[in-house]
């Protein structure tokens, strides 16, 4: 029983990282990414064994191309509720000008909402409604 845990947690910890760091073009302008975290609990006590997979989140993103327009899709889980996360379209006005609209992230400096790309916690954004900078923006923005 031992061994055929240790082998679960190698392949869930090479399957995780393939998963982590890809994005699958699935036509020439349609990509889609995302990730998975899990935790995997092996506890042996002497007397019984256990094991669980938990999940903590997942997030799957649809991402479109249409040369001067794309977009962007992100649905996210917390194993319970399934909720959107963003959806924005962005159009080149060129000279390095672009126009989003919809509902997207907002965020400042060295930082990332997602959990498996975030190397630091930041009190930057507080989550709740009165926070004076919001970290999800539902309009549009301008940006050079």
């Amino acid at each position: 029983m031992k061994a055929h845990a240790h082998l679960t947690a190698i392949w869930a910890l090479l399957l995780g990282s393939a998963t982590v760091y890809s994005q699958v073009e699935l036509t020439d302008n349609v990509a889609i990414s995302g990730f998975v975290d899990a935790a995997y609990i092996s506890t042996d006590d002497g007397t019984t064994e256990s094991e669980t997979l938990g999940l903590e989140g997942a997030e799957v993103d649809f991402l479109f191309n249409l040369d001067t327009v794309s977009g962007e899709v992100h649905l996210q889980t917390d194993g319970t509720t399934l909720e959107l996360e963003q959806a924005f379209v962005t159009y080149d006005l060129g000279n390095g000008l672009t126009v989003t609209a919809g509902r997207y992230l907002s965020l400042l400096g060295f930082e990332s909402d997602e959990t498996v790309t975030r190397y630091t916690r930041s009190r930057a954004y507080d989550y709740d409604s009165n926070s004076p900078i919001p970290l999800y923006n539902d309009g549009v923005k301008l940006e050079t």
